[in-house]
């Protein structure tokens, strides 16, 4: 890599440390950052990494008067990259989504803040900035002021920072989070704030006007001005060659816009493809559950009509049973009466033969009787 610019070498490093996955913390409140990275001008330099302050807000808010990345809370249903997008545009007028403008690289390991309401989740993505894109407006009621500073300045081969004495003595870390002092190639401020307030929290010496949202492109240092001066000054044919030059670059980039376009269409259109396959496949599994479901339907009315069955070969040999021995109760009673009858029978002849004996017994008295009276 000893070819590839000092810009280009950290972009490789930072984008192979964030290759690796960070897991997805949760919280009862979650909010998400952009860290912006761009290629400076000069093929030399290294990185530049896209800074925000915080403005002054009245009453207890932890994040006043800090210096930071642009972000804020994430909306109920909401993606991150949409809340991050949504900010960046409403604090500093910057368009992530904006086709062939920004390159998303990766996310930093997520942090959990403690609050006294609830826990807070913060979670960071870095983006790499293809095109030129300066702030358009610096909503004063969230953002003081904005700029770029180089990553050597956040190095540890660099000079140490300066604290902020913001929020207290100098070196004192304020609530969890250092306040600090950051060098900017550039200044953006926000109307009505207060430059020198804003100045004590950056060493530099370009800074530019307050941001103006009907020009949002005209952003120009006071270091800049004499140039454009020269530049004006500078024959017709020149200016008129430079013109079409600036012509071709734009339809150049409107030509790479285009083919970015149709890229993300063609994504979006492969990403809908997708949702259909993922469609299918979950009508299949649904499909394939209900079968499921009427197959155990049929076990369970099966095993019911088995056990219907079972229960009614049980009842019937319970009746004929049953009835068997009501025969046999029958005919116990029968024999039983048979027997009795017998016994009866039995009785009444022995009772007739004793009468008869009786009876020749007076027939042998009376014949005496007679023979001698």
């Amino acid at each position: 890599m000893t070819h590839l610019s000092l810009a280009a070498r950290q972009l490789l490093q930072m984008q192979a440390a964030l290759a690796r996955p960070t897991p997805r913390l949760s919280g009862d409140h979650r909010a998400v950052v952009a860290c912006l990275l761009r290629k400076p001008e000069d093929a030399s330099a290294g990185l530049d990494v896209f800074f925000i302050l915080r403005a002054q807000a009245e009453g207890t808010s932890r994040w006043s008067g800090q210096v930071g990345f642009p972000g804020g809370h994430v909306e109920p249903g909401e993606e991150d990259h949409d809340a991050v997008s949504r900010e960046c545009k409403e604090e500093v007028g910057l368009f992530l989504d904006e086709p062939g403008a920004y390159r998303y690289l990766g996310s930093i390991v997520e942090r959990s803040v403690a609050r006294r309401r609830g826990s807070l989740v913060v979670a960071c993505r870095v983006y790499e900035q293809l095109a030129r894109q300066s702030p358009r407006h610096v909503q004063a009621n969230e953002v003081a002021a904005c700029g770029w500073t180089p990553l050597e300045a956040l190095l540890g081969d660099a000079e140490p920072l300066q604290w902020s004495a913001v929020h207290g003595p100098v070196g004192e870390v304020w609530d969890g989070f250092p306040s600090v002092r950051l060098p900017l190639k550039e200044l953006h401020l926000a109307d009505g704030t207060d430059e020198a307030v804003d100045r004590s929290h950056w060493h530099t010496d370009k800074i530019l006007p307050h941001v103006d949202t009907a020009q949002p492109q005209t952003f120009m240092t006071h270091q800049q001005r004499p140039a454009q001066r020269e530049k004006d000054q500078r024959p017709e044919t020149e200016r008129e060659r430079e013109r079409e030059t600036e012509t071709e670059t734009e339809k150049e980039t409107e030509r790479e816009k285009e083919k970015e376009r149709e890229r993300a269409r063609d994504k979006k259109r492969e990403r809908g493809g997708e949702r259909e396959t993922e469609r299918q496949r979950e009508r299949e599994k649904e499909k394939k559950k209900r079968e499921r479901e009427k197959e155990r339907e049929r076990e369970r009315k099966r095993k019911k009509r088995e056990r219907e069955r079972k229960r009614e070969r049980e009842r019937t040999k319970k009746r004929d049973t049953d009835r068997e021995r009501e025969r046999e109760r029958e005919e116990e009673r029968e024999r039983e009466k048979k027997k009795n009858e017998r016994e009866r029978e039995r009785k009444r002849q022995r009772e007739r033969e004793r009468e008869k004996k009786r009876q020749r017994e007076r027939e042998r008295e009376n014949t005496i009787y007679k023979k001698y009276p």
